[in-house]
């Protein structure tokens, strides 16, 4: 008969075993496999050969556009003619009344329009100068192409100068209205009914561009006035963040760009990288090279592309990029290169966001990595070799800026920018 007695020791004794195993696995922080005593340790491998057009899709990479829509809950509005790309912010005020008059003197020096920038052009190449006009038509965020230019009407005042340095953090800068502009915003309209509110466009001298925080931000646009009413004495105050904003931009679509990889917002264009597994190179710590069925149950640590920096103008020590990985599932023809169909893209995941310290920018692909070297059995895939990933920027349609990569296969390419490939591995214990 099993006593109590004997059950708590032996309950006892399982604790004690369980004890030492916890102590034993977290004594060596070197060995990632938990363990001291199973003499299995992380393998690295470093391969910058990897890249060819000798890969299951017949291309090794390359740049192709992708869509770009303004959704209207983006986060920052752009403003700016740089490099192609033209942006005007949309803004909308509501409330507005519907007959007042601003006093002259010092009331007059109450009305303006606060930005918060939180980026700008280069401030030695052109100054960042910001116009404002008035916008006569009904619009919605979602569709701000729809925005006709017969319906903009400059406002006749100078153009504001930004200052030469902006915060990430945000800079805060007062645009003056003329109190004559605000008085007669309702002139022309077919009622007084406040049906297009106080809609408003900011465009950017040439060469130039701002970055706006939009509503969503809660730090977006804000419209301020004093002002009284006819046959009133009593002065009130009309204060307000805009109750919708948006920007519209027009721009060529991104080309497709064969043995060159080029990292756009707005044009968006995303990265095309394809890369052969070398299963010779991984070894378990005697250097034997894993059989098919060790390697498929060895685990990946730790997998990630290392592109460097070939062009860099925007991200540097103070805005970090934020990149998404996606993959292909399946095989498809990319020889030559075209822009590929999203519907062939399944949807990846996250780097790490960081800030561009050197000339190089990390590319977390574990999860890719696992799933062929495992050989994965809802992917179809010869040779258990990936098809390929696509690289594309968090940022598209929300900043400006973009980044060009080394390519393997640029001539001009230096030995020491060539793009690896870094695997840190566990090899199976039994």
């Amino acid at each position: 008969m099993v006593s109590w007695k004997m059950i708590r020791n032996l309950a006892a004794s399982c604790l004690a075993f369980i004890g030492m195993l916890y102590l034993t696995g977290c004594t060596n922080k070197e060995n990632l496999t938990g363990n001291n005593w199973s003499g299995v340790t992380v393998q690295t491998i470093v391969d910058s050969t990897c890249f060819s057009d000798d890969c299951a899709t017949g291309n090794g990479g390359f740049s192709f556009p992708a869509e770009g829509k303004i959704g209207g809950l983006e986060s920052a509005l752009l403003c700016g003619n740089w490099e192609g790309v033209e942006a005007e912010a949309l803004i909308r005020f509501t409330g507005i009344p519907q007959d007042f008059y601003i006093p002259g003197g010092a009331y007059q020096d109450s009305c303006w329009l606060e930005l918060t920038l939180v980026k700008r052009s280069p401030s030695g190449r052109n100054p960042l100068e910001l116009s404002l006009s008035k916008l006569n038509q009904v619009w919605r965020a979602d569709s701000t192409a729809l925005v006709l230019d017969e319906n903009i009407h400059p406002l006749n005042q100078s153009a504001f100068t930004v200052p030469d340095s902006v915060s990430t953090y945000g800079t805060v800068v007062k645009i003056p209205l003329a109190a004559s502009d605000l008085e007669n915003w309702r002139e022309g309209w077919s009622s007084v009914a406040d049906t297009l509110g106080f809609s408003m466009v900011i465009t950017s001298s040439d060469g130039a561009y701002g970055e706006i925080l939009s509503r969503e931000s809660g730090r977006g646009p804000r419209l301020r006035f004093n002002y009284m009413a006819p046959d009133d004495t009593t002065l009130y105050k009309y204060e307000s963040r805009a109750f919708v904003d948006s920007y519209r931009a027009d721009y060529e679509t991104a080309p497709v760009l064969e043995n060159r990889w080029v990292l756009s917002n707005i044009a968006p264009s995303r990265l095309y990288v394809n890369f052969n597994l070398n299963y010779d190179l991984f070894v378990d710590p005697a250097g034997n090279i894993l059989s098919e069925k060790d390697r498929k149950r060895a685990t990946i640590n730790k997998a990630e592309l290392i592109l460097y920096l070939k062009d860099n103008d925007y991200y540097g020590s103070e805005i970090q990029y934020y990149l998404w990985t996606d993959w292909l599932r399946e095989h498809l023809d990319l020889d030559p290169a075209i822009a590929i169909p999203e519907g062939k893209i399944s949807s990846g995941l996250e780097t790490a966001s960081a800030l561009v310290t050197g000339d190089r920018v990390v590319v977390n692909i574990t999860p890719i990595v696992q799933a062929f070297a495992s050989g994965d059995e809802d992917i179809d895939s010869p040779g258990d070799q990936p098809f390929g990933v696509i690289i594309r920027s968090r940022h598209e349609m929300l900043r400006f800026g973009k980044m060009e990569f080394w390519h393997f296969d640029d001539p001009d390419t230096p030995v020491n920018k060539m793009p690896r490939l870094v695997i840190r591995y566990t090899p199976p214990f039994l």
